[in-house]
């Protein structure tokens, strides 16, 4: 028994080889076939590839810079505008319903004509057209556009139930056209001129028109929001990097003038939306300023008037270092009671009460309102005191002019600082978006990827060879054993399995496995 299991592994390994190395004959024999079935494919994947409109891409980017939050010296200024909007925000304020829509309206892309090529190669034939007239027709089908035709519409009105639907226009002598829709004419018109059809509520103005007579194109006008969902659907806007702040817009076409007009539109009406949308909330704040600060400089001229007149009147009286002391420190107050309700005023646009901004700048009006009333009353104490009760009634209208004069000039300066300091800060959040560069088409194509083609050409047509070689080998090879199993048969012994029975004419061992191979080999 052990010498027959051992007598079997050896030959089950001298079978894999020998099928191993049959295989590869096979696949060597049959190598013609598998080049032939891979240079097929490879051909037909080029052809493919060339009969595909070429797809371009446009790109253009726009950096967001640092926000003006990151200014120093601006004494929290900034606090005063917005914070800044983050890059994820603007990615989706380009694709919003307005920008979107403004760059519809500009470039009236609810519009459309293309020329009607013929089936399968039409259009590949025309783009290989570089001559300047039209091209001829190709097996006498003149109502196929061959390449070299030039148009441009600038204007198409439609009844709505034709919105979305093709219409069919033709090319006649004369530039002429006519205009139809399912084989029913619309109107007729020429070239430059304004046509009617349907009692004017179809209207069509073609600018130019460069064709056969008798070429037939396409024209449809689209609703506005299907040509904005349509934009917002192709285009694409992402963040190059992380926290780079560099946008890019793209676009994807066949059309290369299209798509770099489009994103060109995009960024463009990016920049300057951006710079719209951002540019009131310090605008705003300024012109608050502005009617202070006039108010403000009336009352310094009228105090400082008042002033220098009492003194040219009146001899000059020098006041005490304590009460001097005690005046800069309340006109100082003073102006800074004034900033912060332009503050207040500004930050209650944007947080409510219970905002904690909002909650800070209260407590900071509180505490200078308390000390606005602790140096007024010292004041009032110095005026009581000795060294003061014997002042004259001259020294007191000093006193009380000086601190108008003083506490009106720290206003206007605070008021008139915080406005430069908006001014600033106004150019630098109008500023920090910046166009890097006009919008291009990049030279090479996005699709079809030939090389890619012709590559999985190869690969497809050779497997397929390969399959057929091995198909054929595996029919061939089942046909020869089936012959091989009926010629052993006829060749058995005499002896049968009834007789085996008999003790008398019991087969040799070398005959019994003979025979049990053959007999498991047939079923």
């Amino acid at each position: 028994m052990i010498k027959k299991n051992q007598r079997q592994g050896d030959g089950a390994q001298f079978d894999d080889e020998i099928g191993l190395r049959q295989l590869l004959d096979v696949l060597l024999k049959g190598r013609y076939i598998i080049a032939a079935f891979a240079t097929l494919f490879a051909a037909l994947a080029v052809v493919y590839a060339l009969l595909l409109t070429p797809i371009y891409r446009a790109n253009g980017f726009v950096l967001i810079e640092g926000n003006a939050q990151d200014l120093s010296g601006l004494d929290g200024t900034p606090e005063i505008i917005a914070s800044k909007a983050s890059v994820a925000q603007e990615l989706q304020f380009i694709k919003s319903h307005m920008l979107v829509g403004n760059v519809v309206d500009e470039l009236d892309l609810t519009t459309h004509i293309s020329p009607i090529y013929f089936p399968l190669f039409g259009a590949a034939l025309a783009r290989r057209h570089s001559g300047v007239e039209p091209n001829a027709p190709f097996f006498g089908l003149d109502s196929f556009a061959w390449g070299g035709e030039t148009f441009h519409l600038s204007y198409l009105k439609v009844p709505r139930k034709y919105l979305g639907q093709s219409l069919d226009l033709v090319v006649l002598d004369g530039l002429q056209f006519s205009l139809s829709h399912n084989g029913n004419k619309l109107l007729k018109g020429s070239v430059g001129e304004m046509a009617l059809g349907l009692e004017g509520e179809i209207q069509i103005l073609v600018d130019s028109l460069v064709a056969r007579p008798g070429t037939r194109f396409e024209v449809k006008k689209s609703g506005r929001f299907d040509a904005m969902l349509n934009l917002q659907t192709t285009l694409s806007v992402s963040e190059k990097g992380k926290d780079t702040g560099i946008i890019e817009i793209a676009l994807e076409g066949a059309d290369r003038d299209y798509i770099l007009e489009v994103v060109d539109s995009v960024t463009n009406n990016f920049y300057l939306q951006r710079m719209q949308r951002l540019a009131p909330e310090a605008e705003s704040t300024l012109d608050l300023l502005e009617q202070r600060i006039l108010g403000v400089k009336a009352d310094l001229s009228y105090s400082e008037e008042a002033l220098n007149n009492f003194r040219s009147q009146r001899d000059s009286v020098d006041l005490s270092l304590e009460a001097g002391a005690a005046l800069d420190s309340l006109m100082q107050i003073e102006a800074d009671i004034s900033v912060m309700s332009i503050d207040e005023i500004a930050i209650y646009r944007r947080f409510t009460p219970e905002h904690p901004s909002y909650i800070s700048l209260k407590r900071q009006q509180e505490n200078l309102k308390q000390q606005r009333i602790k140096f007024r009353a010292k004041l009032s104490e110095l005026s009581e005191l000795s060294e003061l009760s014997e002042l004259s009634a001259t020294q007191k209208k000093i006193l009380h002019l000086t601190r108008n004069f003083e506490a009106h000039q720290a206003i206007f300066l605070a008021l008139d600082n915080r406005r430069q300091e908006l001014s600033i800060l106004k150019a630098s959040r109008m500023g920090n978006a910046r166009l890097m560069g006009e919008a291009v088409v990049l030279p090479n194509i996005v699709s079809p990827k030939r090389k890619l083609n012709a590559i999985l050409g190869i690969l497809l047509g050779g497997m397929l060879g390969v399959m057929i070689v091995l198909l054929r080998f595996g029919t061939r090879t089942a046909t020869e054993v089936t012959l091989a199993n009926n010629s052993d048969y006829q060749k058995l012994p005499t002896k049968t399995w009834a007789n085996m029975a008999d003790r008398k004419n019991l087969l040799t061992p070398e005959e019994l496995d003979a025979l049990m191979e053959i007999g498991s080999g047939s079923y």
